[in-house]
């Protein structure tokens, strides 16, 4: 996962536990596997640094070099995301919870 992907999952997550645990009653049902997953979601957003990486360089081999773990960064954050909310809407299946 490259930088830009940690980055965001870290502060999406770590905004969300802190606005949880200051303000936010915990019976809306959204547990934290549902912010983690979301959170991974938001890690998706690879635009900017692709933007980045064609200023930076001016090779066109570095700018090709700058897209494979830009793309892949976002791809995994993608399936990981997925599976993750995936898992979280299982578990409330199971719990007897409504969706």
């Amino acid at each position: 996962m490259d930088f830009a992907c940690a980055k965001t999952f870290v502060s999406a997550f770590g905004a969300s536990w802190a606005i949880v645990n200051a303000w936010v009653p915990a019976k809306t049902g959204v547990g934290w596997r549902n912010i983690h997953g979301l959170s991974l979601l938001a890690a998706i957003g690879f635009t900017m640094s692709l933007f980045i990486g064609n200023l930076a360089f001016t090779d066109p081999a570095l700018i090709d070099a700058v897209k494979v773990p830009v793309l892949s960064g976002s791809l995994i954050t993608t399936f990981a995301g997925f599976f993750m909310l995936k898992s979280a809407l299982s578990e409330q299946d199971t719990n007897g919870q409504s969706v």
